[in-house]
This record gives C-alpha cells, sequence and structure tokens, in this order.
C-alpha cells in the first residue's frame, strides 16, 4: 500500500486554555516489527526554495521530496508534522483503532553516536512508561522494527500524536499569564519526575514542549538524556 500525501506550507488550529479566554495556535509547519505485508506509504514534502532573482511569473516549481514510511498496513501516513535531526515525524491514522498517532523515522546508522542517542532515547521512554512516571512526558505506542538485521537501516516510533509545540505557539502570538502558568506548571510536573527518577533531560527547550488542542503539554527528545546513577562511570549511558 502506497499513499502520497502533499504537504501544505502550513496549517493553523486553536486550542483554548479552559477559564483563559485566549487561544493558543496550533501551527504546523515543515521543519519524535514489519507487518508481513512489507506495506508502505509515501509523504510528500514541498522545498520551499525559488531562485531570488526569478519574478514569481516565471518561477518554475521544485520537485518534492517524497518520504517513504515502511510501517507496514496497520497505519495510514498523513502529513509531515516535523523534521529534525535524526528522521521525520508524520501523522497517522492506526486503523484498528481509529486512534491519532505521530510516526518518528529514526535513520541514525550514518554515525555511530546518533545510535547511541537513538537506543538511550528508547530505553528512557520504555522506562518512563513501565513506571508510569509522568503523565507531561510523551509516550510511546509501538515501536516497528524491519523484519531482518539485513534490513535494519530505520527505526519508527509510534507516539501519542500532540498538534504542535511551545516554539512554533510563542513565534506566533503571546500567551495570557493563565497559559504561562498552566504551560510552567505542567513543566515543572514532568522536570520533577524525571529528576525524581535520576534523569536529566539536558536539552529543554520550546520545540522539545509538545502541545495539544486541550493545551496540554508534553515533554520529549530523550536523546541528549542522562541517567545520574552511571553519568560519572559512563559519560555516553
Amino acid at each position: 500500500m502506497a499513499a502520497a500525501v502533499a504537504l501544505p506550507s502550513s496549517a493553523t488550529g486553536g486550542a483554548t486554555l479552559p477559564g483563559s479566554g485566549p487561544t493558543v495556535a496550533n501551527t504546523s509547519t515543515n521543519n519524535n516489527n514489519n507487518p508481513a505485508g512489507n506495506a508502505s506509504s509515501t509523504t510528500t514534502t514541498s522545498n520551499t526554495t525559488a531562485p531570488a532573482q526569478k519574478p514569481a511569473s516565471s518561477r518554475t516549481p521544485a520537485e518534492p521530496r517524497r518520504v517513504r514510511f515502511n510501517v507496514g498496513s496497520k497505519y495510514h501516513v498523513m502529513d509531515v508534522i516535523g523534521e529534525g535531526a535524526y528522521g521525520v515525524v508524520c501523522s497517522a491514522v492506526h486503523r484498528p483503532t481509529g486512534q491519532k498517532v505521530a510516526i518518528k523515522k529514526i535513520t541514525p546508522f550514518d554515525h555511530s553516536m546518533f545510535c547511541l542517542r537513538t537506543l538511550r532515547e528508547l530505553k528512557l521512554l520504555k522506562y518512563f512508561q513501565e513506571q508510569n512516571v509522568s503523565e507531561n512526558i510523551i509516550s510511546i505506542v509501538d515501536i516497528i522494527r524491519p523484519p531482518s538485521i539485513e534490513a535494519f537501516k530505520e527505526v519508527y516510533l509510534i507516539q501519542e500524536l500532540m498538534e504542535t509545540d511551545m516554539h512554533r505557539v510563542i513565534r506566533t502570538q503571546d500567551l495570557s499569564d493563565d497559559h504561562c502558568q498552566y504551560f510552567i506548571y505542567q513543566t515543572l510536573r514532568a522536570l520533577k519526575a524525571l529528576h525524581s527518577a535520576d534523569v536529566i533531560h539536558r536539552d529543554l527547550k520550546p520545540s522539545n514542549l509538545l502541545l495539544n488542542a486541550n493545551c496540554d503539554l508534553k515533554v520529549c527528545d530523550f536523546g541528549l538524556a542522562r541517567s545520574v546513577r552511571t553519568a560519572d562511570k559512563k559519560p555516553d549511558s
């Protein structure tokens, strides 16, 4: 199964904090076991680069960049919602349940350090999930692996879907005091849970604070996180 989806340059929605009045914009732009069918989905992203010296009428459309997601028939891949150093994130729907999820395609094998950070993030997220550490830390739904070690060139991390992040929100509007207090409260809850588990995040920034339509906040991206208990013994563990 293959599906090609054109990514709009941006999409904007709204999320209102109960009782606060103002609206937090939900802005998405182009920038965390393979079933037997080996089906794949393809998502198309737009390349917005164009020669500056040409007038608008004479510009030729750029060729879209195609991103292939080999996630089988269980998931219907929809739109690209983010892109980072380790891969691309798409929104998707789990066909059997209708649950909306985010699929993070990780291709870390060009450098050993990327492999280490990917392994660290997966281990920490699985630990947080098993220990039910905090509702303000992003959770894992599933991990899709290739059928054989020879085909092991990418990993698909299935997570709960969050519509936007703090960086995109504060770029587009001013937050009310109620919003600020609510977001700070949730961030501190996540940090308390992490530090109680002897984990330091080491990369906390607005783009790693995910938000949904209800203004719920989740901390993500644990590639640089460290366990305090092992930091002295293993600097890269």
